[in-house]
């Protein structure tokens, strides 16, 4: 989360479940179906899996902010609120309602200092500090107070370095925290969720499990795993899984200097791997929204927030339809020992043939080598791209998706 919002915003197959073997299996796939039931209960019935969204600060002035994610063709949104100004419900229901986006969650953080690194963040970040608990969670329970009046189904923040020891009396504390603040939002109909970050990821079930109540929730930063270096999002999502009900589809790089986090960069630039991760949130039947996240501010951040698209253009079906775009499924195969692959792609240009192209090549005029050739290359201008997919095997058949 951090200070993006405020600025703009901001798999692993059945084999590994098979090694996993007998009852450990079995409970992980009885958990998923318990977690997608809770989900389902929680505003995604009737909705598309995986639809696309970005977290945005609305400050004062939620229309404004909400026509960017509308400018990007984006059907949902996580909304991060700093103050709960008079007439913001109303002027956040109005632009909702105006733009046709769907809210899946209100964020909140603060208040007070929060330091985002290994020296300060664990005595300024979430509930785990003593010195701003109160107040903190005071400021959690007047967003989900403001979540109700909007309708909006959850509510979410970082708690914090929470301690991997379950003895320490800052654990306990911190639990007793967290029980007060999802007791609240279970009398408010919500599930509270904690995003993924500062703590190992089993060190966060061992919390939610400690305080013991179903309508918690994570939200699973993908890159937050790995700008702490707490763990890789690839294997987190085995112990995370039957517990996630948001995703934040970000990219960053491990942490080299031991005070400063890891760089987060935009998507497809870091160490996630989210190929993987799509497959395996498919395999466990994922019902959320992915909600893409880019902590830098001005014009390259919604340029890139374009670009991640196209790391989810086969998997969102709401970006197409409201920007009037083509869709087309092609299902390629070269002769040249290259996997079967099938994607969703967008045409971008009459004057050739539907070529295999991800959203990125419309939004940054680029055009991604085709999958198993090893490596990523540019190719730039129609002769090269008819070349190369010549040489590839000709032109893949389409149709209508």
């Amino acid at each position: 989360m951090k200070s993006s919002a405020v600025a703009l915003a901001a798999g692993l197959g059945s084999g590994r479940e098979a090694l996993m073997g007998g009852e450990k299996a079995e409970a992980l796939t009885a958990g998923f179906g318990a977690a997608r039931d809770t989900q389902k209960a929680f505003g995604n019935e009737g909705k598309k899996a995986l639809r696309l969204g970005l977290i945005i600060g609305i400050g004062n002035d939620p229309d404004a902010a909400l026509a960017k994610v509308h400018e990007l063709g984006l059907p949902t949104c996580q909304v991060y609120v700093t103050e709960f100004a008079a007439g913001l419900v109303e002027r956040l229901g109005k632009a909702l309602g105006k733009y046709g986006i769907e809210a899946t969650s209100i964020v909140v953080g603060g208040p007070g200092k929060e330091v985002w690194d290994f020296y300060e963040g664990p005595l300024t970040i979430g509930l785990v500090p003593r010195d701003t608990r109160a107040a903190r969670i005071a400021h959690i329970k007047k967003a989900s107070d403001f979540a109700k009046e909007c309708g909006v189904v959850a509510v979410q923040t970082h708690c914090g370095f929470i301690p991997e020891n379950p003895n320490e009396t800052l654990y306990k504390e911190t639990v007793v925290a967290m029980r007060d603040v999802a007791e609240y939002c279970k009398r408010n109909g919500q599930n509270f969720r904690y995003e993924t970050g500062q703590e190992t990821p089993i060190t966060l079930v061992r919390a939610i499990r400690d305080v013991g109540l179903d309508n918690q929730g994570v939200n699973f930063d993908l890159a937050n795993l790995i700008l702490y270096g707490k763990a890789n999002p690839v294997d987190a999502i085995e112990i995370l899984g039957p517990y996630v009900q948001g995703i934040h589809a970000k990219d960053g790089l491990w942490p080299t200097n031991p005070k400063d986090l890891g760089e987060e960069v935009a998507i497809g630039k870091g160490k996630v791997d989210f190929p993987r991760i799509i497959a395996r949130l498919k395999e466990m039947k994922y019902p959320g929204a992915v909600t893409i996240e880019r902590e830098i501010s001005g014009a390259q951040q919604m340029e890139d927030v374009r670009g991640g698209e196209g790391v989810f253009g086969e998997v969102d079906w709401g970006v197409a339809e409201r920007r009037g775009k083509t869709k087309i499924t092609q299902r390629r195969r070269v002769n040249r020992g290259f996997a079967e692959k099938e994607r969703t792609q967008t045409e971008v240009c009459a004057t050739l043939p539907p070529v295999f192209v991800s959203r990125a090549y419309a939004n940054n005029l680029r055009w991604w080598s085709w999958p198993g050739s090893g490596r990523r290359r540019f190719l730039r201008g129609g002769n090269v791209a008819r070349r190369a997919l010549g040489r590839a095997g000709g032109w893949p058949k389409t149709s209508a998706a």
